[in-house]
């Protein structure tokens, strides 16, 4: 066991990581004798006297500053001797896409606690700072005004005695709940306990944090726990039902089932409703959504998959309609570049603004995924009374569109007219994408074939770097990547379209 002892005199404690490597070790932090943290660190089979590393993993420490930090950990020495202090954040200077998110380092995956407050958009999302693969699920956290561009921030929580941080939700704290103010940010999250060496034996719980500082610190809270329902029960959603006067948690239980859970004070829930939802699984969401004129509505659970339920709610149970609508299509879930587990942000009144983490593969890079654009979500009432969920990216990026020409656009807009039509989006490297649509509802994207809308009368296809998502009518949402940057559009001349670019 190799130990070393740090006095923290800076913001962050900086673990040096290299990207690709095996041998993953729990790495243990000591404060006064007290556990503070732990985190698996791979440090391959190097000594690590030598050669260099690709990235720091910053640590924030604020909490203790002037202290002296324990380390220790069966890893090779040179790995200890090159952890230090360091004040200043150090943003790596990677290409990358230009307006969808991409974490600083390392990896990340589902968004989490989307929350809009006083004109920021927070985004919290499931992070590992110290390799650029899934582990050691802390908060990573992003802010933005317009939902393009965004800063980085410190890592609101990293892992906790009770587990690491697995998936939740956030909200304004509205009602002074909890003895905290009404400007206070709530954070629901899981707590996967038994995910490292610290929790062992523990099992998975949902729990509440809470941040009075504009959310830059969430605090975990020892009141508040829903105990364990199942195994690996996680991912809450909460929210405010107005109507009933009562704080409503959705929680994936067990293979299809999903339990709602009631409190009037965040302390104590009682179980309202278990409900099954065929090939649900997963970071449940439940909203209520409107049509663009405002004048009807339908509530929906959606999962982690895009199944999206529509149904009535009264605040304490669903009842589901018998209707599933894909909000994207994973057909290729097991390989690259699929969107799932997407999250949507709360106290946007009128606005119901979804995000997606996307699994692209980034490869060569030191971070890893990416989040999908934002768009909207609406519902539009058929002629038999159903109603369809509907989607587009969110007014901001279509505000920031100008027109361009085909070579440098990062936007073509297709119009079909219930035709075939097909366009080549092309890529710096040569390696291009062909993206053809048959009026039978077929889309080819490369060699992959989805069965979409027929007849449909618009196709959209936006790029930024390596993404590319596509747009089918206002329903198809299909994700792609390129080996390569994108670097415009080829498209025949008898179609009519439009070619955009964000700046």
């Amino acid at each position: 066991m190799s130990r070393k002892a740090i006095e923290i005199t800076d913001r962050y404690l900086q673990i040096p990581v290299r990207v690709k490597q095996e041998n993953k070790v729990p790495l243990h932090f000591y404060c006064d004798g007290e556990k503070i943290l732990e985190l698996a660190v791979c440090v391959g089979n190097s000594d690590w006297k030598n050669g260099e590393f690709d990235y720091y993993g910053q640590l924030p420490m604020p909490a203790y500053q002037g202290e002296r930090v324990e380390i220790e950990g069966e890893v090779p020495e040179g790995f200890l001797a090159k952890i230090c202090c360091g004040d200043a954040f150090v943003a790596n200077t990677e290409k990358r896409p230009a307006y969808h998110f991409t974490p600083n380092v390392g990896w990340m995956n589902d968004p989490n606690g989307l929350v809009y407050k006083d004109g920021i958009y927070h985004f919290y999302f499931q992070h590992n700072p110290v390799d650029r693969e899934w582990e050691n699920m802390s908060w990573g956290h992003a802010v933005s005004t317009d939902l393009l561009h965004w800063t980085y921030k410190d890592i609101a929580m990293l892992p906790e005695a009770d587990g690491t941080i697995y998936s939740g939700c956030a909200m304004i704290n509205e009602h002074a709940a909890l003895g905290y103010p009404a400007d206070a940010i709530l954070a629901f999250y899981t707590v996967a306990g038994g995910n490292n060496v610290w929790s062992k034996g523990k099992k998975f719980v949902q729990k509440v944090a809470v941040s009075c500082d504009g959310g830059e610190i969430l605090k975990p809270l020892e009141i508040g726990i829903l105990p364990t329902i199942a195994d690996y029960n996680r991912d809450p959603n909460v929210f405010w039902h107005e109507e009933s006067k009562g704080y409503v948690m959705v929680l994936w239980i067990d293979g299809f089932d999903f339990g709602i859970f009631r409190s009037a004070d965040l302390v104590t829930w009682e179980e309202t409703q278990r409900i099954t939802l065929p090939e649900g699984y997963e970071c449940p969401n439940m909203r209520q959504l409107y049509t663009e004129d405002g004048s009807d509505s339908i509530w929906m659970i959606f999962d982690a998959a895009g199944s999206c339920y529509t149904g009535e709610f009264d605040g304490y149970t669903f009842k589901w309609s018998g209707k599933i609508q894909k909000l994207f299509h994973r057909e290729y879930a097991s390989e690259s570049a699929a969107p799932y587990a997407a999250q949507l942000y709360a106290n946007t009144p009128g606005r119901c603004i979804l995000v997606p983490w996307l699994t692209t593969a980034d490869t060569d890079k030191k971070y890893h995924c990416s989040a999908g654009l934002p768009r909207e979500l609406y519902v539009r009432k058929e002629e038999d009374e159903s109603f369809t969920v509907c989607q587009k990216p969110v007014a901001e990026y279509e505000a920031a569109r100008e027109c361009a020409a085909a070579e440098n656009a990062s936007e073509c807009t297709l119009t079909l007219n219930g035709e075939n039509a097909q366009l080549t989006v092309l890529a710096e490297n040569g390696e291009d994408l062909t993206i053809a649509y048959e009026s039978n509802g077929i889309l080819f994207v490369g060699e992959k074939q989805y069965t979409v809308a027929c007849d449909a009368s618009q196709l959209r296809v936006i790029t930024d770097d390596r993404i590319v998502e596509i747009f089918v009518e206002d329903t198809e949402y299909i994700l792609a990547e390129l080996s390569d940057s994108a670097c415009g559009f080829s498209v025949e001349e008898e179609y009519e379209v439009q070619y955009w670019k964000v700046n």
